[in-house]
């Protein structure tokens, strides 16, 4: 899953790595209790990736008679 800090000027630790989270997010594994738990808590935000399938918009507006 992709998670971003709620407040941008907060310090929200990687466990493992110790790195501190990006603002604009970062991938984390979902299965992490670490980061479950900053989610229920609301210090960070999931944020959802483009998955490549999203439909598309016309191509054009212009009405057919």
């Amino acid at each position: 899953m992709r998670v971003k800090p709620v407040d941008p000027n907060a310090v929200i630790r990687d466990p493992h790595t110790r790195r501190p989270l990006p603002a604009d997010g970062d991938n984390v594994p979902d299965d992490s209790v670490f980061w479950n738990r900053r989610l229920r808590a609301g210090e960070v935000v999931r944020i959802e990736a483009p998955t490549g399938r999203e439909p598309l918009a016309p191509l054009t507006t212009r009405s057919t008679r």
